[in-house]
C-alpha cells in the first residue's frame, strides 16, 4: 500500500531500501511479514537497510492507517484495507483460496449441507459481495475438482 499516486514511485522490494522511503511493518509470523521478508531476501535487501522495518503494527488496517496518515510511505497489506483508506495498491502476489472436504459419499454435493454451501458459493450475490471487497477473483469460485489422495 502506498499513498495516492505513489509519490515515492515504490514498485519493488529494492525501492524499500531508498533512504527517503519509510515502511510500516507487520508482526513477525504474519503473512504480510513473511511475504515482505521473502521479497527482501530475493532482492538481496537486508532488513536493516529498510527505514521503519522495526515499526510494527498488528493489522492490515493499521498499516493502511499509518500510510494514510503519512507516518509511513509504504506497507504490505490487503487491497481492501488500501481501498478503505483511499490508498494505491501494488499487488505483490495472487493467493488462491481453496476449500476441500472429504466425504464418504461418492459425490459430495449429494449431502444436503454441502449442497447448500455449494449453492451459496456459486451464487451471483455471494460472488458480488466477495468481489466488492476488492482484490478477489471469483472466476473459479464453485468449481468442483476431484482430489487425488495417495
Amino acid at each position: 500500500m502506498v499513498r495516492p499516486n505513489n509519490p515515492q514511485s515504490i514498485r519493488t522490494a529494492v525501492d524499500l531500501a531508498e533512504p527517503l522511503v519509510t515502511l510500516v511493518n507487520r508482526e513477525e509470523g504474519s503473512g504480510a511479514r513473511l511475504l515482505l521478508d521473502q521479497r527482501l531476501k530475493a532482492s538481496g535487501v537486508e532488513p536493516t537497510h529498510v527505514q521503519g522495518y522495526d515499526r510494527i503494527v498488528s493489522s492490515h488496517f493499521n498499516v493502511a492507517r499509518a500510510v494514510a496518515e503519512r507516518r509511513a510511505d509504504v506497507g504490505v497489506g490487503i487491497r481492501s484495507a488500501a481501498q478503505l483508506f483511499e490508498l494505491d495498491f501494488i499487488p505483490l502476489q495472487a493467493a488462491p483460496m481453496t476449500s476441500s472436504c472429504l466425504n464418504p459419499i461418492a459425490h459430495p454435493i449429494r449431502h444436503s449441507t454441502l449442497a447448500h454451501l455449494f449453492d451459496t458459493l456459486i451464487s451471483r450475490h455471494f460472488r458480488d459481495e466477495i468481489e466488492a471487497l476488492g482484490g478477489y477473483d471469483t472466476s473459479e469460485t464453485g468449481k468442483v475438482h476431484a482430489l487425488r489422495v495417495s
